[in-house]
């Protein structure tokens, strides 16, 4: 499920990017240039000691010390980084020692620059800004991170009736309206919201009982769920599919199906 969630961010985050960094973190940059999300990082350097010791004073914590025999220019970050991993897997405090054996006068540094350290980072609640702020945008790709905000005492079929009005506004397309509608539906599990987000989709144009519906039944016995059911079927039915403009492989694609599984629903209707 995790996946999904990221799948969704990924899929919008050059829409949603500049939202957040102004609604939400409100920063504003001079520049930004977008950099490559994957880095290649080997770390399988052997550590030269390690030790889970306990002191005098009852005190925990782990023992690393590396040995130098010439000066390395950047010790200080690699034994964060080592630092990072040890906390990461063992869960205890460590301690680092670095015992410079050479011959040259001894000058590498031994801390991060200002500004380098790692010891914090800002956390940020979506459910701390307002719903409101968030329908206030122009980008459907925020619209429906909205879900994820403060309702202000707002009922949640409020708060999804005004998701969807605003979606239908930006995505008078049918396609992309679809699109958002699944990505609301998959996001609507993070607040436990599901069974209120196919409520309210069902006052949409689906004219039919899900919870009677053989293909709703048969896609449950094969792990579809719910929201997909509700969309695939839609699309089937809409004007563009009978047009031709939209095909059984784009609509497996829009509802993240097989188009094998989109083309039995289409024999079932």
């Amino acid at each position: 499920m995790a996946k999904q969630y990221d799948k969704i961010i990924q899929e919008n985050l050059e829409s949603l990017i500049d939202s957040i960094l102004s609604q939400i973190l409100q920063l504003n940059f001079l520049k930004k240039e977008k950099l490559e999300r994957k880095h290649q990082v080997t770390i399988e350097r052997e550590i030269d000691y390690l030790a889970k010791v306990i002191d005098h004073e009852g005190e925990e914590f782990l023992l690393h010390i590396e040995f130098q025999t010439q000066n390395e220019p950047d010790m200080a970050f690699r034994k964060a980084e080592y630092k990072a991993i040890l906390q990461k897997e063992y869960k205890l405090p460590v301690k680092q020692f670095v015992i410079y054996m050479g011959n040259s006068p001894l000058n590498m540094p031994n801390q991060l620059p200002i500004n380098f350290e790692i010891n914090t980072f800002e956390l940020v609640d979506l459910k701390s800004y307002s719903t409101n702020d968030l329908l206030s945008s122009n980008f459907p790709e925020v619209i429906i991170m909205a879900l994820l905000g403060d309702f202000n005492g707002v009922s949640p079929d409020q708060v999804f009736l005004k998701i969807f009005s605003k979606l239908q506004k930006l995505c008078p397309d049918h396609i992309r309206l679809s699109k958002y509608l699944i990505q609301l539906g998959v996001i609507s599990r993070l607040r436990k919201l599901e069974g209120k987000f196919l409520e309210i989709l069902e006052t949409m144009p689906v004219t039919y009982n899900i919870e009677e519906d053989q293909i709703y039944l048969k896609g449950i016995e094969k792990g579809i769920e719910k929201e997909k059911l509700v969309i695939v079927k839609n699309l089937l039915t809409s004007d563009l599919f009978k047009k031709g403009i939209l095909t059984v492989q784009k609509i497996a694609e829009l509802a993240g199906v097989s188009p094998k599984e989109v083309g039995r629903i289409l024999e079932e209707i």
